[in-house]
């Protein structure tokens, strides 16, 4: 892939991926998603008493999964692409920088 071909893909790819972190973020934080992102990592943390850290984990871990198997076998076994996944995958990594930045 030559370098301005990359480019586009990664400011569309980017693009999406922060709207998805935008629609998902009503759907996970009730109705909070304008006082506190990390709302439903803590709220589930609390519940469970455990770190919101490690409730953030398992839905990370999660999409980490489908994605290795996507890297195993090429196979998508949900309706959801794997672009998707990775997607996810960012957008719980930047959830989790959120998660440290306000711990400190």
């Amino acid at each position: 892939m030559k370098s301005k071909d990359f480019d586009k893909f990664r400011t569309e790819f980017i693009k999406k991926t922060f709207a998805l972190s935008d629609d998902k973020r009503i759907e996970y934080c009730r109705g909070l998603q304008d006082e506190d992102v990390l709302t439903n990592f803590k709220t589930i943390g609390e519940r469970l008493n455990i770190p919101p850290g490690k409730v953030l984990s398992i839905y990370l871990f999660k999409h980490i999964d489908s994605l290795t198997n996507h890297i195993k076998d090429g196979k998508e076994y949900s309706d959801e692409p794997i672009h998707g996944r990775v997607s996810d995958i960012i957008n719980y990594l930047l959830l989790y920088l959120c998660l440290i930045d306000e711990q400190e």
